[in-house]
């Protein structure tokens, strides 16, 4: 949601060219052969879903195939993210709306992801499962333009896809949703909290034993905090960068932090319970997993590993403090000058909410809340499906010395 990482598209490769559900030809033993032979038509386990997270600095996108069965992402075929600095135009904007240049910019990374997604899974094994189902879903800057909901009208018409703008609390829900795309809850023991950072807003989940759902709703993230810095503590303008600051800088940064993480005191005392009593907290998106965990790692007390405690945030602030973009840009190995601005001021305002909820340590899950919408909207997709066919049994047939073609049905 926030614009803190390198622009990119990742794509998934194939190992194997299978075309399906024409005639398929491998070089396997004839048991296997038998065996493979029923399934030239694709069973309907899986369905391919396409979600995009239009957040206040970035657009998220991700395809993949859903297994609607148990409801899990068995193979992502596309993945990547656009910087789009929705937060920032309204900034600049003397009416509170989106520019038409900023419109121009998200329709064209919209149309740029959808593309991508529609010519990677054609060029994949699983053109037979069907038609893609595309999802969108745009947050906080959206909820606070004055024409939010005519540009996501907009953009909806221009690309046919369903586009809504969410809640705070439904944000705070599809953070959920996307841990558990990525673990089950055996792994954990405790039902977890979860945190996710935003470039506009920030949110801690938790859903309790009546599947009730908790969500901790604060304004403060990742570019309305360096906005504050700059404004209260520096009296820059808004988009300025922040940097260098310094130690005092720094007190001040996170004295004005812990001034306005402000929440409602009744969903912030159960969540507090929760951590107090040893739930997890498990923190998902962009700027926990590629700003603060990084940076965690780079200050050298753990300098591996997807956890970090409340010591090695304060070892990553003393790491940049009084140093330039530039100089930041070199310690992290950043290409993007706008990257840098906001990697001390994220630093600061987890250390302040660290110190306010009492979490002494964060477990970073790689994933974000295109992960989580896809789960989502395949649970409210679910239809009467097949069994898929065992492939542990289909690997087992085949001779030791022979390579084996891995069918995703």
């Amino acid at each position: 949601m926030e614009s803190i990482t390198p622009e990119a598209v990742e794509t998934h490769t194939f190992a194997a060219n299978v075309a399906m559900p024409s005639t398929v030809q491998f070089n396997v033993t004839p048991e296997l052969a038998t065996f493979v032979a029923p399934i030239a038509e694709p069973a309907k386990t899986l369905i391919p879903f396409a979600a995009y997270d239009i957040g206040s600095g970035g657009t998220k996108f991700m395809g993949a195939l859903v297994n609607v069965t148990d409801m899990t992402i068995e193979e992502i075929f596309t993945k990547g993210q656009f910087s789009v600095p929705y937060r920032e135009d309204l900034y600049k904007s003397e009416n509170n709306e989106f520019s038409d240049l900023i419109q121009d910019l998200g329709l064209n990374a919209l149309q740029t992801a959808k593309l991508q997604i529609e010519q990677d899974y054609s060029n994949s094994t699983f053109q037979g499962y069907g038609e893609i189902q595309h999802f969108a879903v745009a947050t906080a800057a959206f909820r606070e333009a004055k024409n939010g909901e005519f540009v996501a009208s907009y953009f909806e018409d221009k690309l046919d896809i369903p586009i809504s703008i969410i809640s705070q609390e439904e944000e705070g829900k599809l953070a959920y949703y996307s841990v558990f795309s990525q673990m089950d809850q055996t792994e954990l023991g405790e039902a977890p909290v979860v945190w996710d950072i935003g470039g506009g807003s920030m949110q801690l989940t938790f859903k309790d034993q009546a599947d009730y759902f908790h969500v901790m709703q604060g304004q403060l993230a990742s570019q309305t905090f360096q906005s504050l810095v700059c404004d209260k503590v520096l009296h820059k303008e808004e988009t300025a960068s922040p940097n260098p600051l310094n130690t005092n800088d720094v007190e001040a940064a996170i004295d004005l932090a812990k001034e306005h993480l402000t929440f409602d005191p009744a969903t912030s005392d159960i969540i507090k319970h929760q951590i107090a009593h040893n739930a997890p907290v498990l923190a998902v998106g962009s700027v926990h997993n590629f700003v603060i965990q990084p940076l965690c790692n780079l200050a050298g007390i753990h300098p591996a590993g997807s956890e970090y405690t409340k010591e090695d945030l304060h070892q990553a602030i003393l790491l940049l403090t009084d140093k330039t973009d530039e100089q930041i840009m070199k310690i992290t190995a950043l290409s993007n000058p706008d990257l840098a601005k906001n990697q001390l001021t994220n630093l600061i305002l987890v250390y302040a909410m660290m110190d306010i909820m009492g979490i002494d340590k964060v477990h970073t899950v790689k994933s974000s809340n295109v992960e989580g919408l896809i789960i989502q909207q395949a649970t409210a997709n679910k239809k009467e499906i097949q069994t898929p066919i065992n492939l542990q049994e289909i690997a087992s047939l085949k001779e030791p010395n022979e390579p084996f073609v891995h069918l995703y049905i």
